[in-house]
């Protein structure tokens, strides 16, 4: 998979960062009853999410992480913090979206590009034999 260009690596990690913020200012302001951890469990999801990716540059790699993230919030998208929750999933989805739209497509090489061996009856002469005994 390509390599992610640094400016949309940026854009996914603020969108993490901005994310982590509203998960905070909702929990800051929401009294929250004694053993309510969602808030903590989305803020510690997204802080390894953002961590992560910090570290990569692989799309598909970058995509993963994401999807995963995504659906372990879905663990903690009820009660006091399902709101926030649900706009962290959204956020996390179009990431993943404009991750997607950039993925190299396969059917999109052009006929010269696919005109080279079998396609015109070539003699596969690239291939490579094997030793392996039949």
């Amino acid at each position: 998979m390509p390599d992610v260009a640094q400016e949309i690596r940026r854009r996914i990690l603020n969108s993490l960062e901005a994310a982590q913020s509203a998960v905070l200012t909702a929990r800051n302001s929401t009294k929250i009853p004694t053993g309510y951890e969602n808030f903590e469990l989305v803020l510690t999801t997204l802080a390894g999410c953002r961590h992560s990716i910090e570290r990569l540059l692989d799309q598909g790699q970058i995509i993963e992480i994401l999807r995963g993230a995504a659906n372990t919030l879905s663990l903690w998208q009820a009660g006091l913090s399902e709101t926030v929750v649900r706009s962290a999933r959204l956020a996390i989805d179009e990431m993943m979206g404009d991750l997607d739209a950039k993925k190299p497509v396969l059917a999109a090489l052009s006929a010269s590009a696919l005109d080279d061996g079998f396609a015109t009856g070539g003699d596969a002469s690239g291939e490579v034999a094997s030793t392996h005994p039949h």
